[in-house]
């Protein structure tokens, strides 16, 4: 165990909870993004956010960590609109092996978690909300290239207002850690959370949903 103040731990306690809630958000909405692109886009930030937790708990354990242990390197994680098209076939399934490796490693196989984070809430009301109905649905993805369902607008807005609450918890975070290390390490992973939320608003833009006339 790394010899933490009292206060960074608990600061490393609620930055964990935050990436986990992550993992959670991205992966369910994966599942349910309708557009391919879409998905892809979900399910690369669910791995990324992966990296981060295990970043957070190599500080917790007093492991030496470094700025490129946040998540991939920039030339990995530079986001080409021109590529969105590229997606598996079998991206759904991905999708579900993730959830469920996620789920095995956590020990949170067959459990529901209440939400203490605000950013969870209405995403969680969403989830619960009526789902599209069979009929309505191959409407909704004959839309032309140049749209997005609401659906997938909603899941979009509602993560990008995620990272903005994410990233200003890592701001705060990573004025209260001693160690070098930690600092530019904490600082990583914001900068990564940043780009998360460039990358949903490229998407949105693209789609012609943002900014919000």
């Amino acid at each position: 165990m790394a010899n933490l103040s009292q206060k960074e731990t608990m600061l490393l306690k609620d930055l964990k909870s935050h990436e986990d809630w992550c993992i959670r958000k991205y992966t369910n909405a994966a599942n349910q993004a309708q557009d391919p692109q879409l998905k892809q886009v979900f399910t690369d930030l669910a791995n990324q956010e992966r990296q981060h937790l295990n970043t957070l708990h190599q500080i917790e354990r007093g492991e030496p960590v470094s700025t490129g242990q946040g998540g991939q390197s920039q030339s990995q994680y530079n986001f080409e609109m021109a590529n969105l098209g590229q997606t598996s076939t079998n991206q759904k399934q991905q999708v579900q092996q993730a959830n469920q490796q996620y789920k095995a490693e956590t020990g949170q196989v067959g459990q529901t978690q209440p939400s203490n984070n605000p950013f969870t809430r209405s995403y969680q009301q969403q989830s619960q909300s009526t789902p599209v109905s069979p009929a309505a649905q191959p409407q909704a993805m004959k839309q032309s290239p140049g749209t997005a369902s609401q659906t997938d607008v909603d899941l979009c807005f509602d993560l990008l207002n995620t990272e903005k609450y994410v990233s200003s918890t890592y701001n705060t975070a990573i004025f209260e850690f001693t160690d070098h290390s930690h600092r530019a390490a904490l600082n990583h992973i914001q900068k990564e959370e940043q780009e998360h939320g460039e990358k949903i608003y490229n998407y949105l833009k693209s789609k012609g949903a943002y900014p919000v006339q």
